[in-house]
């Protein structure tokens, strides 16, 4: 599935306009702010925040199973770029922080009070 698409069908999955999600996506990667990976039917967003520091965003159509290999891959993505060691999130969906958990992000407490969760490599 092509990256837009897997925008798209988050969007509508979220109530947001999925013109303005990929319109806000498309303008971020034009800017050079955020690093997107996809893997399979899915996109993590990494949005540069401090150095050595990201915002990781998931955006999703792929099925549980899918998306479990999806998240091991984002996480071997990240702990190959040495310019990354925090990853913080908002973990809108509980399920999808326990699946993180499960394939082996370190998931903690965030110590940034804008973010719920994070990540150190």
């Amino acid at each position: 599935m092509k990256a837009s698409q897997i925008i798209q069908i988050d969007a509508q999955k979220s109530g947001i306009d999925p013109k303005k999600a990929l319109a806000m996506l498309n303008y971020q990667a034009k800017q050079k702010q955020n690093l997107i990976v996809q893997k399979n039917d899915s996109l993590m967003v990494l949005t540069a925040i401090a150095p050595d520091t990201v915002e990781g965003y998931l955006i999703t159509a792929d099925k549980p199973m899918a998306l479990s290999k999806s998240l091991m891959q984002f996480w071997e993505v990240i702990q190959k770029n040495d310019d990354i060691q925090i990853v913080y999130g908002q973990a809108d969906e509980p399920n999808i922080l326990k699946l993180m958990k499960l394939v082996g992000w370190p998931i903690e407490d965030s110590d940034n009070p804008k973010y719920k969760w994070m990540a150190r490599k």
